[in-house]
């Protein structure tokens, strides 16, 4: 018994170096593969670079031959500017010294693997064969769409079986009543579409960017320029919950301009039209005072200006295409006004339609912390009550001070009561996050008041003929909106009430912290 343990054991010692001596066996194989495939690796890359240096201008030639056989053929409808782009995989990319693009972003410098584009459209469907109106509901999101400063096009790498055609046309910024057909179609847009990859090297935007490329609206207004600039971009992007930094690229009509716009106030300034005379400064101004409150540093710096494809195709020197991680497009009715005429005046054609700004209340909540997120003023609650009177309003033409008179007397010492004066957009929203009710005429100076508190008070003082921008406030559902006509003789009395009246409803839907 004892001889046979003995031999089992023996056997065991000599199965257990033979399996030893195989492992060893094996390692040197890999270690062996693996030098093989270094060395392989190596020269694969070489390979690369050369025929990527080689193919380079031919990838060019085939791109230009590939766009002339798309416009000779195509039906779909040209772009006159936009922009984006997906992720991809690189076998080489470096920062380009010096360059700086729109908005003072930096670009990459990318060669490698071909390169597809793709969209993500709502709101165009199948419909568009019905529907001619159905560009102007459409947005899109875009990835790997590419622009052009050379022919100033923005370029869709279309993939096989890719479907994304001229049925999502879009709406480049909010349609303004007054154009005519002609003048709204300029606002029409799609990319160029190429059948081809994009293979070229070229220019590349930071990933965490989402860039909107858009037609200004009225940024001598200042609430033409929040309602229809920034409130439509931060609408785009929620609409697919991106959560990235907003780069916005105005385009620039390639001929002519829209009435309204700042270019279009410049360009009868240069004509020596006396009513646009040192009217476009008011452009000027209100982007210094209001884009920084919208869009985040960069490099450190503030963004006092919206950077053009004018801009960028002066200061490009590489002569290469430029290339969106993200883009977003396609913003006709995600405006305050969405097609109507800015301002919904309460008239005969008007009134009883509320088929724009329902259920957007969350939406312009969450756009006023963002605004507060980016001017870095930290979101806070009244502690007593305020009062503020908008006396820079001059619509119906209200006694600004005699009403300030009033209230003070009538609220008694435990209410404060002011009159606005012009501040810094910083200054403005710290202000008025502190107030419970604003008194203002109604028009475009009101637009500050989407940042009061939740459950404050807005009273709007109207001629009694119109009330103006009424569909927008009445579906502000983080504040309680009154109307009175300054043409009522009673009007002083009424302003009193009604303000009495909104600083108690102010505590029962949101109690001072010290009171709960």
């Amino acid at each position: 018994k004892l001889q046979f343990l003995y031999f089992i054991g023996r056997e065991g010692e000599r199965e257990m170096m033979i399996q030893k001596a195989g492992l060893v066996l094996l390692l040197g194989v890999c270690l062996m593969l693996m030098y093989d495939r270094l060395q392989s690796s190596k020269q694969l890359q070489e390979t690369r670079k050369q025929v990527t240096t080689l193919t380079g201008d031919l990838a060019i030639e085939r791109e230009k031959a590939a766009q002339n056989k798309f416009k000779e053929s195509s039906q779909a409808i040209p772009s006159e500017n936009l922009t984006v782009v997906h992720q991809h995989v690189y076998i080489n990319e470096s920062r380009v010294e010096g360059y700086e693009a729109w908005n003072n972003t930096e670009m990459a410098l990318r060669e490698g693997k071909e390169i597809y584009s793709s969209a993500h459209c709502i709101g165009n469907s199948e419909k568009s064969k019905h529907d001619r109106d159905a560009w102007k509901k459409t947005t899109c999101r875009f990835k790997n769409l590419c622009y052009n400063p050379a022919t100033e096009r923005f370029i869709y790498f279309r993939r096989p079986g890719d479907t994304f055609d001229a049925r999502s046309t879009v709406a480049m910024g909010p349609l303004n009543a007054q154009w005519n057909e002609g003048d709204k179609e300029k606002m029409r847009w799609l990319p160029d579409i190429v059948d081809t990859p994009l293979t070229a090297p070229h220019l590349a935007a930071p990933s965490n960017e989402v860039w909107i490329p858009h037609f200004e609206h009225c940024a001598a207004n200042v609430m033409h320029l929040i309602m229809d600039s920034f409130y439509p971009w931060h609408n785009a992007v929620s609409l697919f919950g991106i959560n990235k930094h907003i780069r916005p690229l105005r385009i620039v009509l390639q001929e002519g301009t829209l009435w309204g716009t700042c270019d279009y106030i410049r360009s009868e300034e240069a004509k020596g039209t006396a009513w646009a005379q040192g009217y476009s400064r008011r452009c000027t101004m209100n982007q210094a005072r209001w884009v920084p409150a919208m869009l985040p540093k960069m490099n450190g710096r503030e963004i006092t200006d919206l950077d053009t494809t004018k801009e960028f195709m002066k200061n490009d020197a590489s002569g290469k295409m430029v290339c969106f991680d993200d883009a977003v497009v396609g913003v006709g009715t995600l405006s305050d006004h969405c097609l109507k005429a800015h301002g919904w005046s309460w008239d005969q054609k008007d009134i009883g339609e509320h088929d724009c700004n329902q259920a957007r209340g969350k939406m312009l909540w969450e756009f006023r912390k963002r605004m507060f997120a980016v001017s870095g003023v930290p979101l806070m609650l009244p502690e007593r009550h305020q009062v503020l009177l908008f006396s820079f309003g001059m619509r119906g033409n209200p006694r600004w001070h005699a009403y300030a008179t009033f209230l003070k007397t009538k609220l008694g010492t435990g209410v404060t009561v002011e009159l606005a004066a012009l501040k810094t957009a910083k200054q403005q929203l710290e202000q008025i996050q502190a107030t419970t009710t604003i008194v203002a005429a109604m028009g475009g100076n009101t637009i500050t008041a989407i940042f009061l508190p939740r459950s404050a008070g807005l009273v709007l003082l109207h001629d009694n003929k119109d009330r103006l921008d009424w569909d927008f406030w009445t579906h502000a559902s983080h504040i309680s909106v009154k109307w009175l006509p300054t043409s009522s003789p009673n009007i002083t009395n009424m302003l009193g009430e009604t303000v009495q009246q909104l600083l108690v409803s102010y505590e029962e839907f949101s109690p001072f912290p010290n009171r709960r």
